[in-house]
């Protein structure tokens, strides 16, 4: 008797995080959550995902500041259709280095383990790439829209940036902030909203008034230039890391590939000489 399995389409797509203590302490893995996208929900991975490129450009925040490149790793998996199939692919992504911005394909061709679809390249990228499309700087959902989720964004930021002082942290909210509102080009009358209403959920978060908030908003608006000048040279130095750490990961790959090959050579000795295996 032959089980039926039915057919995948090519609209689905689910992001699952592991139950990991550091997927827990930033809300991607709840009691009742850990999958995002069921039912074609595409809203839903929008806001996981603009949550999670939030998070990381606060790990890298604090990095720039204290130059330690100690950073927890998001394990999550990956679900989608291929040829009326369910394919699965599981990452581990370090937080801090930037790359969740870089876009899905870029994870699962850097950190991607096992992937089924190599073959299926230009078409699987641009429909992957379609599904992830808020991980990208800035990302689609701002800090505000985040939060009257429920995702508590600005909170976890501050506890991976622990080490910046209140005001730095609020500059680089605001400038985090106010690049999602500028890429959407609202007018100047709702820019004003926008940063009263900002300044008074930094407020209440960060413990300062809602005046202080917005002065700090608007100082980041007027330094937008040489803030710029500064991420670009921020970059640089991040990019040094990633360097580095690329350098560690391909001497891991090299090792775990020689260690398979001593223990195959071991096999082979063992199966040619079982005594070999028992003295051992």
């Amino acid at each position: 008797m032959s089980i039926f399995t039915p057919k995948i389409n090519d609209d689905f797509f689910e992001i699952s995080f592991e139950d990991s203590q550091t997927n827990r302490l930033l809300n991607l893995v709840t009691e009742h959550k850990d999958t995002y996208g069921q039912n074609e929900n595409k809203e839903e991975i929008d806001s996981v995902l603009s949550h999670l490129v939030a998070l990381d450009a606060a790990r890298k925040e604090k990095i720039k500041n204290d130059g330690n490149i100690d950073t927890p790793n998001i394990d999550f998996t990956i679900s989608y259709g291929l040829n009326g199939k369910r394919v699965e692919e599981s990452m581990s992504v370090p937080l801090g280095m930037g790359h969740f911005e870089k876009g899905i394909n870029y994870l699962r061709e850097n950190f991607g383990v096992d992937l089924e679809s190599k073959k299926e390249t230009q078409k699987l990228n641009s429909r992957l790439d379609n599904f992830c499309s808020a991980l990208k700087m800035p990302p689609k959902l701002a800090l505000d829209e985040l939060d009257e989720k429920g995702w508590d964004t600005i909170d976890k930021m501050a506890d991976l940036a622990k080490g910046l002082s209140s005001p730095e942290f609020a500059g680089f909210l605001a400038g985090f902030q106010g690049a999602i509102k500028e890429k959407r080009q609202g007018n100047q009358i709702n820019n004003e909203m926008d940063n009263d209403k900002f300044a008074n959920l930094m407020a209440k978060k960060l413990n300062m008034s809602a005046k202080e908030a917005k002065q700090i908003i608007e100082n980041a608006q007027k330094e937008k230039t040489s803030n710029t000048k500064e991420i670009k040279s921020t970059e640089s130095l991040i990019e040094v890391s990633q360097e580095k750490i690329k350098e560690i990961k391909e001497k891991s790959e090299i090792a775990i590939k020689n260690q398979k090959k001593s223990n195959h050579k071991e096999r082979e000795r063992s199966n040619q000489n079982p005594s070999l295996g028992k003295n051992r």
